[in-house]
């Protein structure tokens, strides 16, 4: 996930920590991994309407070599498949430590 810094001065983007939140709160809330993931797709997947497109905003999108958005593109699934399996574990740990309890 992009960050900034490092160690304890580590910082993430407001939706990096809000995607982070929305983790914990489905954890805490006894929600099954694919759940949880079942909600970041509805997350994450967000279409956003722009009202009037104007020539700087169009000049910059010119700018950005096609590759560059190709590359984030891929970036962004392979952190998302690696936060999918994170989370698949994560469960497989708490079924497992229920076993356990009981």
């Amino acid at each position: 996930m992009p960050s900034v810094g490092e160690g304890r001065k580590k910082r993430y983007r407001p939706e990096t920590v809000e995607v982070l939140r929305f983790i914990a709160e489905g954890f805490k809330r006894n929600l099954t991994a694919t759940d949880i993931e079942d909600g970041l797709t509805r997350m994450v997947a967000r279409n956003i309407e722009v009202e009037k497109e104007t020539a700087i905003t169009t000049a910059a999108t010119q700018q950005q070599p096609e590759n560059e958005l190709k590359q984030y593109a891929l970036q962004l699934q392979i952190a998302l498949e690696q936060m999918s399996a994170t989370m698949q574990i994560i469960a497989d740990q708490k079924e497992e430590i229920a076993e356990l309890q009981k």
